[in-house]
C-alpha cells in the first residue's frame, strides 16, 4: 500500500488503446515507475504566432509534464522542432523517437529525465510515495 492507496484498485484498469508498440512500451515504463499519466490529452501550444491543438503521447499531471513520442519520419528534425516548441511554451517535456527507444538504457534515461524535471519543479526527487 502506497500512501493509503490500495493496489488492488489497479487490477481492473485497462491499457489505453495505444497508437503504436513504441507508445505501449513508454506507457508501460511510466506504469513501472508508478507515474500517473493521461494518454493523448490535448494541449494548446503557440507556434510561430499561431495557436495549435496538439496531442502529446503522454501528459503527467504533476507540473503538466509531457512525454512525447515522434513516429519514424524526419526523426531528428521533428524531435528538435517539438522540443523547441515545448520549451518556448514553458512546457517541461521529454521527446522520444525510435532512436532513443533502441538504446538499452532508454528506461533509466527516461526516469532520470523525469526525476530531474520533478526535482527542478518541486525541489525534491520523484518518489511514488509522494505523488
Amino acid at each position: 500500500m502506497i500512501c493509503g492507496w490500495d493496489e488492488s484498485l489497479d487490477a481492473g484498469l485497462e491499457e489505453p488503446p495505444y497508437d503504436s508498440e513504441a507508445e505501449r512500451s513508454i506507457g508501460r515504463a511510466l506504469d513501472d515507475f508508478k507515474i500517473v499519466f493521461f494518454y493523448k490529452q490535448k494541449i494548446i501550444v503557440h507556434t510561430g504566432g499561431r495557436r495549435e491543438l496538439w496531442q502529446p503521447s503522454f501528459t503527467i499531471p504533476w507540473g503538466s509534464v509531457v512525454v512525447d513520442y515522434v513516429a519514424p519520419c524526419n526523426l531528428e528534425a521533428e524531435v528538435d522542432r517539438r522540443s523547441l516548441i515545448y520549451r518556448k511554451n514553458f512546457i517541461p517535456a521529454v521527446v522520444l523517437s525510435d532512436f532513443h527507444l533502441q538504446t538499452p538504457v532508454w528506461k533509466p534515461a527516461l526516469y532520470c529525465a523525469l526525476n530531474y524535471i520533478h526535482e527542478f519543479m518541486f525541489g525534491l526527487p520523484y518518489s511514488p510515495e509522494r505523488s
